[in-house]
Formats: structure tokens, C-alpha cells, sequence
């Protein structure tokens, strides 16, 4: 509900713009490529994982690369404490030639994290950062140009496929390392279509959260009673 009143209120915002594009109803185009989809996804083979093992006290940390203004931050932690990570990169946009993988600062540090070997598992975020889902089933073309995190076009496997395969390939020409086939889903947008065609595609694992990053998390006290303080090991 809360995502559906931003929405509105985004559209609202942005209505001037809204009456000026031509408006077109895609459903035919959305349903056919749902059913190709269908078709390569064939029997489950892509896994969604939200928890580890449940037998052990211990908790998995992960970051989204986002903008890139907090990888200092996390560089300068992990050279203080003896601690792993999971960091999924992302450029944050569909531009070629600008976007969080085109800042210096941020391939110093992606650079640097890299080299702190099993410390940072780094993993795919894709390329646009676009909610998958919404950009798989919106049918408006309207919405599909003015809300910049649902893709203009309808995204058939090779676009899904691009998404992943342009994040490796700048990743390895940063690093010099290849990058794993683990991957999570922008905006936490979760379907069982996607996670299958990904999985057909060669990406078998999508890695979620159990809990999901609210408030200052700058305020130690904040993170320890909210994330680790009372957490129960079987609900998380």
C-alpha cells in the first residue's frame, strides 16, 4: 500500500508530463512474453534464499551498492573488524556511460573491497536497477515513461540476460575477478517467474533478506535492538 501511494503520488507529481505522452495499452505484448517466459522457465530450478542455517548464532550482512556513498564507510569497517559481507553492485541506471560504476570513488573501493578476499562476496544487483516484476507485467506505456524504475520496453530473456552479463563484465574489468552468479532483485521485487527464468538463464540463486535495513542505521544501538538484540533463530 505504501509503495502504491508513492506511485500515485510520483504520477501526480508529474501529471503535465503524463498528458504530453501518447498512451498505449501493451497487454497483448506483456502476455506473450509472460508465456515465452514460461516456456524457457520450464520445471523450478532457481532458488530464493532468505535465511541460512538456523542452528547457528549468527547473521549474514548485506548491502546493496546503491549510489555508492556508503562503500568508504564499509571499507573502513571491514579494515577495523574481522567481519564478512555479501555486496550486490549495480550501476543504478540503464545509462552506458554514467551511473554508480562510473564513478572514480566508487571503483576505488569496489577495487579495494575486492581485495580483502572471502571478506566481501560480491553478487549481481543488475545493471538498470529496475524493478523487474513491475517492468515484466505493466501494461500502461505512460507508466513505463515516467517511472524511471519500470523499463521502457518489456523485458524478454535477453534483456534479463544483458542485465546481469553487463554488471560481470564491468565488474571484472574493475577488479580484474570474476563476479559470482549470486543476484538479488532491485526494490526487494520478488516473483516466482522471475526467479525461474533467471535460474534457466545460469543465475540458480537469488538472495533475499529476512530483515530489511529501517531508520539510522549510523546509531549502533539502533542496529543491535532491531537486528540482532531479540532476533529468534527459527522466525528471524
Amino acid at each position: 500500500m505504501k509503495e502504491q501511494q508513492k506511485e500515485e503520488e510520483l504520477l501526480k507529481f508529474k501529471s503535465d508530463l503524463y498528458e504530453t505522452i501518447p498512451d498505449g495499452d501493451l497487454s497483448d505484448q506483456v502476455a506473450q512474453n509472460k508465456t515465452n517466459l514460461e516456456t524457457l522457465a520450464g520445471s523450478e530450478i532457481g532458488k530464493n534464499i532468505n535465511r541460512g542455517n538456523t542452528r547457528f548464532k549468527e547473521i549474514a550482512l548485506t548491502f546493496d551498492l546503491g549510489t555508492g556513498e556508503d562503500l568508504k564507510l564499509i571499507y573502513e569497517y571491514l579494515s577495523q573488524f574481522p567481519i564478512k559481507i555479501t555486496l550486490f553492485v549495480s550501476n543504478e541506471n540503464p545509462a552506458l556511460k554514467n551511473g554508480s560504476f562510473f564513478s572514480n570513488t566508487n571503483l576505488y573501493y569496489l577495487k579495494k573491497l575486492s581485495e580483502l578476499g572471502n571478506r566481501v562476496v560480491f553478487g549481481n544487483h543488475t545493471w538498470s536497477h529496475y524493478n523487474i516484476p513491475r517492468s515484466l507485467y505493466e501494461t500502461s506505456l505512460h507508466k513505463r515513461a515516467l517511472l524511471s524504475y519500470i523499463s521502457n520496453e518489456v523485458p524478454d530473456a535477453n534483456f534479463l540476460q544483458q542485465e546481469m552479463k553487463m554488471v560481470e563484465e564491468k565488474f571484472q574489468s574493475i577488479t580484474g575477478k570474476p563476479l559470482t552468479k549470486y543476484y538479488r532483485l532491485p526494490y526487494g521485487g520478488f516473483d516466482p517467474l522471475v526467479i525461474q527464468t533467471f535460474g534457466r538463464l545460469g543465475y540458480t540463486h537469488h538472495i533475499f533478506w529476512s530483515n530489511n535495513s529501517e531508520g539510522s542505521l549510523d546509531i549502533p544501538d539502533f542496529v543491535y535492538k532491531k537486528f540482532i538484540y531479540k532476533k529468534d533463530p527459527q522466525t528471524g
